[in-house]
């Protein structure tokens, strides 16, 4: 016969995060009720509250607050009502199957909300900023390819490629001597790499559009 302490340790194993597999995260959702509310809309926004129970008895274990704008999930509030077990992560892994994980967004997170984040991310295996890069509406290296001058094409290769210091180390003496230099200005042609994906000179956010100007330079630099 099994003692309390054993019989308690498998009690608190059945309802820890623990016990949840990378590979198959959703096995857990089958072990808690939920339920998912739509509280109200305002301003074109849907707010909800999402809330995972104990199947035994029904009793509240953790809640989270949510927000549904223009297609992104924003997680604005959660908490354990049973601290300690994971509830709050099991609930996450609830809205995960219900949206997808990658669509879960995070604005400003808390200290103890980004480790939970970074928890989710091993996970499922996932990179938030990979991800982002992904999704963003910046320009193409495919773009760069049908620049018309053979010079221009490779400098802006390079740039993507290497980044500021090593590009022009490598290309300065060359644009100078050949005249290049006066015949393109280079420097305004790096900065159209910082909206190209994947660039090393790349540091603007994945959500931003890129400007007009970049596209029309872009497009001057495939005719001439």
């Amino acid at each position: 016969m099994k003692s309390v302490r054993e019989l308690l340790r498998e009690s608190i194993q059945k309802e820890d995060y623990g016990q949840v597999k990378k590979g198959s995260p959703y096995k857990i959702l089958k072990q808690y009720n939920f339920t998912d509310e739509h509280l109200d809309q305002h301003h074109g926004q849907d707010n909800y509250k999402a809330v995972i129970y104990d199947k035994a008895n029904d009793k509240p274990l953790a809640k989270v607050f949510y927000t549904i704008y223009d297609g992104e999930v924003n997680i604005t509030f959660i908490e354990s009502i049973e601290k300690g077990k994971g509830y709050g992560k099991i609930l996450m892994i609830f809205l995960a199957k219900k949206y997808g994980y990658e669509n879960l967004e995070r604005t400003s997170l808390t200290q103890s909300g980004a480790n939970m984040r970074a928890e989710l991310d091993d996970l499922f295996n996932f990179d938030y900023e990979d991800y982002k890069k992904s999704q963003t509406n910046h320009l193409d290296i495919s773009d760069i390819k049908n620049v018309k001058n053979d010079t221009v094409r490779a400098f802006m290769l390079d740039m993507v490629k290497y980044g500021y210091d090593t590009t022009w180390t490598k290309w300065i003496d060359y644009l100078v001597s050949s005249g290049k230099n006066d015949e393109f200005d280079f420097n305004a042609i790096s900065d159209l790499t910082v909206w190209f994906k994947d660039s090393k000179t790349n540091d603007n956010n994945p959500d931003d559009e890129v400007p007009e100007w970049v596209i029309e330079d872009m497009e001057d630099l495939k005719r001439f």
